[in-house]
């Protein structure tokens, strides 16, 4: 990230490496009451996951529940199918014993901290500084991604509907919600069975369509750089993909849609859905491997219930499509009683004189939450 060098900032930084131990440490209070706000919009603005969780901010003295009530039709048999994530770095967990009225949310700590040589910001090196900052920036969107996407995996490996009710995975007649691919490369018909999945596994609370008239799909597809390839390949190879298909047939996409995918290198909107790349998806990359811990032996058929076999991380890769409209995904944050916000900078007060040190700390209190399984869809390509 980038501070820019106002004569005012420039000093403030000068004076944060000041030998004045009390000058020093007044200017560190002031840089790091100045820099959380830009700290985490960046964390936001980098965070995958701010797209798909939507937060639920508590003070840090409020009971971090919500009712369930409104998400669920209680006279339904096991009608709660809830992942989240209870520590940092830790495997999401399937709350069982859920209460019928209040949901307890879980939180826990995100910190980090950085320190560098005094003379740096005593010869106001903005360069030094805003890296620090910026390494505050890496180490939580890292940590953010890992938190999410477990409890993101860890519902879609093991979701299951019957009549479009979440169910256990092993209930007879139950529908999984990852579907596997028609071929081992991305075709069309793969993309129309994972909206078909996504809306046949979603009804309303009252077991019926939902309220609006086109009904509950997932709008967004996260894939790997791989499969972003084969989308690619749309704009030049024949789609059509169906046992009657042959060089004399063959069905390319509308010119409108080449055109769109050759202008941008891709499309980051197809076949009505947005579509991002994720480095971490994609064989060998850990959303895969997560995947594959949760989804363990379970087995995953085509659209027309054939084919089932299990997923093998390295040679399946998997599709996300969720719907991130549907606020099944929550963040509950605790806002900090310092910041009066969802992050606290301070000045880190370890370091003696003689070490010739200054550094800042970080800390946010957090939690990642699937309320309901159904929002979110898989395509298993292998």
């Amino acid at each position: 990230m980038n501070i820019k060098g106002t004569p005012e900032q420039v000093e403030l930084i000068k004076k944060m490496g000041s030998a004045n131990k009390v000058e020093a440490m007044e200017a560190q209070h002031a840089f790091a009451s100045f820099i959380t706000a830009p700290v985490l919009q960046s964390i936001k603005e980098a965070d995958v996951s701010t797209s798909i969780f939507e937060d639920l901010e508590f003070a840090d003295d409020d009971a971090q529940t919500i009712p369930l009530d409104l998400y669920y039709d209680n006279n339904f048999a096991g009608y709660t199918s809830i992942w989240t994530s209870t520590v940092d770095d830790g495997m999401a967990t399937n709350l069982i014993d859920v209460p019928t009225k209040e949901l307890q949310l879980q939180t826990f700590e995100l910190k980090s901290a950085v320190s560098f040589l005094r003379k740096h910001a005593e010869k106001g090196r903005l360069s030094v500084v805003a890296d620090s900052m910026e390494h505050f920036v890496n180490e939580f969107v890292h940590k953010k991604n890992i938190n999410s996407w477990n409890v993101i995996m860890a519902a879609l490996a093991t979701g299951a509907t019957l009549r479009g009710k979440n169910v256990s995975f092993s209930t007879a007649s139950s529908v999984p919600n990852v579907l596997r691919s028609a071929g081992a490369t991305l075709q069309m018909k793969d993309l129309s069975d994972m909206i078909t999945r996504s809306k046949k596994q979603n009804v309303s609370k009252f077991g019926g369509t939902p309220a609006s008239y086109k009904g509950i799909k997932g709008n967004d597809l996260f894939v790997s750089y791989d499969v972003m390839g084969q989308i690619r390949e749309f704009a030049f190879n024949p789609i059509r993909s169906d046992a009657s298909a042959s060089t004399t047939n063959s069905t390319a996409l509308p010119a409108g849609e080449r055109e769109k995918i050759f202008a941008s290198a891709g499309a980051s909107e197809f076949f009505g859905l947005m579509i991002s790349e994720l480095a971490e998806l994609g064989l060998g990359n850990s959303f895969n491997s997560l995947f594959d811990t949760y989804a363990g032996s379970n087995s995953f058929t085509r659209i027309d219930a054939t084919n089932g076999s299990a997923f093998t991380g390295s040679s399946d890769e998997i599709l996300v499509l969720i719907d991130s409209k549907s606020k099944a995904f929550r963040r509950p944050v605790i806002l900090n009683s310092e910041s009066k916000g969802q992050l606290l900078i301070s000045p880190d007060d370890q370091f003696a004189a003689r070490t010739k040190k200054m550094g800042f700390y970080a800390e946010m209190v957090e939690g990642y939450v699937c309320l309901d399984q159904r929002k979110v869809t898989g395509l298993m390509l292998g």
